[in-house]
């Protein structure tokens, strides 16, 4: 996995427009390469684009949003996780969120399985969010913050913040100090 370079541009081109990539995106037309092209050199500045070469495209966009198109041929074999979470562990940012079609359930499970959460839906679009612990730096799902939920309730269904934790063995008590 790495940043994108002015090379790479014809690479997220094609992932952009593949047809399957395109049902589920929330611009579901045809970009064309002059479109692309610009957007492409303001996304380099803007926006932080990575790659892993001829397998999937990942965008963070300056709200935190997130975006992967996994290439054809290797959609179905666990990449799109294992990337978004070098890309989520590379920037670091306290927040992620990410919008994925509410029928498009390989991306869903990629998400949830990456500490994404459900968090709220406008059809037909899913709102999934991740955060990261302030005290501690580790990601949801593992724990509770304070008062604010940013774990899974079904995994984790005591609001007992001192019996919740799951990360290298610290003990929520000590996290939040």
């Amino acid at each position: 996995m790495r940043r994108a370079t002015p090379a790479d541009r014809d690479f997220f081109l094609a992932l952009r427009n593949d047809p399957e990539a395109r049902r589920w995106s929330q611009d579901s037309r045809e970009i064309t390469p002059e479109e692309h092209a610009e957007w492409y050199a303001d996304a380099l500045q803007s926006e932080v684009l990575f790659l892993e070469d001829d397998v999937a495209t990942v965008r963070v966009a300056a709200d935190d949003t997130v975006s992967l198109i996994v290439a054809p041929q290797w959609r179905g074999h666990g990449y799109g996780g294992v990337i978004l979470r070098q890309v989520m562990e590379a920037l670091r940012r306290p927040r992620y969120l990410a919008w994925i079609h509410r029928d498009h359930a390989a991306s869903l499970i990629t998400f949830i399985r990456c500490g994404f959460s459900p968090r709220a839906i406008e059809a037909p679009w899913v709102k999934c969010e991740w955060f990261r612990c302030p005290h501690c730096a580790a990601g949801t799902p593992l724990h509770w913050v304070g008062r604010r939920a940013i774990s899974d309730e079904c995994r984790y269904p005591t609001r007992d913040l001192h019996e919740v934790s799951d990360h290298s063995g610290v003990g929520l008590a000590e996290c939040l100090g």
